[in-house]
């Protein structure tokens, strides 16, 4: 019996079969195949943490950014009751960044249109509702036994960081999706996303460098977000305006390198 042609992956939802790629062409290689598997941010996290104090870097706890003070010299961070000077600070606060608002960044992008879910739940019947993806004339539901359950609603994400996501909410959420009158029992670990993508007027302002989510921000399927991130850390030549060495003090103290890097990485991302 022939194999069924199944696809290896997605990229923003939308299939894709590895006899339809040039692998040759991708410019980022992992040197050994690998895996998909499921984590944790706490997991993710504790590793970042161990690999930047290996680097030597102080990490602070619960000292929430208040104000971003910069002159043609330095700039001045305020945060807790503390203040901290340096040369260039970089805000990676995420999509909420408090240092891309102090510093007067725009953040532009178009609205999102749906909420999307990722619950863990236990069902009265699971058996009255069939694995795999469906959709419907309202949204998308995806269920992955024995108990994870994904879903778009187009609701302009109008439940997304709004309040926290109950029982019964999620429970009218699967009703009007799958038309399957499927009782909810529990709810375990709930997150809510969007197709919201903004992007920053600018990477630099001043002396004060934008990355990661607080530069820009995309939906999470297919790892759009990632695919933007990842060639700008694993490629060389996408950091070739940058000087060799950032730790040295003398690199920081010419603004041209800064400007180069972040009018290419603006580019990038904006393509």
């Amino acid at each position: 019996m022939k194999e069924e042609r199944r696809p290896r992956g997605h990229f923003a939802g939308i299939d894709f079969f590895l006899d339809q790629i040039d692998q040759s062409q991708w410019p980022c290689r992992l040197p050994r195949s690998a895996s998909p598997m499921a984590t944790d941010l706490e997991s993710i996290e504790a590793v970042l943490t161990d690999r930047a104090e290996e680097l030597g870097v102080t990490i602070i706890h619960g000292m929430g950014v208040s104000g971003v003070d910069a002159t043609d010299r330095d700039v001045t961070v305020r945060a807790g009751n503390e203040t901290f000077r340096g040369g260039w600070p970089v805000g990676c606060d995420g999509d909420r960044s408090a240092v891309r608002k102090a510093a007067g960044f725009g953040f532009t992008g178009p609205d999102p249109e749906f909420t999307g879910y990722f619950a863990q739940v236990e069902l009265a019947d699971p058996s009255m509702l069939e694995p795999g993806h469906h959709d419907t004339p309202t949204g998308t539901c995806i269920f992955d036994l024995p108990d994870m359950i994904r879903m778009v609603e187009f609701d302009g994400g109008a439940h997304h960081r709004m309040a926290p996501i109950t029982r019964d909410h999620l429970q009218a959420v699967l009703l009007r999706i799958s038309g399957t009158d499927v009782e909810l029992t529990a709810t375990g670990l709930v997150r809510t996303w969007t197709n919201r993508a903004h992007l920053a007027t600018e990477y630099r302002r001043a002396r004060v460098l934008l990355a990661g989510d607080a530069a820009h921000i995309h939906s999470p399927l297919g790892g759009q977000g990632l695919s933007v991130s990842a060639p700008a850390q694993s490629n060389p030549k996408s950091a070739r305006s940058l000087p060799p060495d950032l730790r040295a003090s003398a690199a920081w103290k010419s603004a041209r390198p800064m400007t180069e890097y972040a009018r290419s990485r603006h580019l990038a991302d904006r393509a």
